[in-house]
């Protein structure tokens, strides 16, 4: 009994480390563009133009958020506003061109 507890309690792990990798769904699934989820830290956040800077692998990568944005830490769905400076955060984008526009961030932790 104690052989299959460890490896039944490690599978839901190995299933959420896809769920935050980089990796793109295809647009006929989704009825966006090329849509890609990226994890890293806020570098800033420009409340007018609706933006933020998130610094991840490859650099740093400036979103805009769409109109319908849901940015959630835990279950509550807020705004751009609740974004900090040194929040960790998985964001669903989608690309249209050269512009990354931000769908979804789930905010993993806040500034340290």
């Amino acid at each position: 009994m104690r052989g299959l507890l460890l490896p039944l309690l490690a599978v839901p792990f190995i299933g959420t480390a896809q769920l935050f990798a980089n990796h793109e769904l295809p647009a006929n699934q989704t009825g966006l563009g090329p849509v890609r989820t990226l994890r890293g830290v806020i570098r800033d956040v420009n409340l007018p133009r609706n933006q933020f800077l998130l610094e991840a692998r490859g650099g740093e990568h400036l979103f805009v958020m769409v109109p319908r944005c849901k940015l959630k830490r835990g279950v509550p769905v807020s705004d751009l506003r609740d974004l900090a400076v040194g929040d960790e955060v998985s964001v669903l984008y989608e690309m249209k061109g050269v512009v990354r526009l931000a769908h979804s961030v789930v905010v993993h932790s806040g500034p340290s």
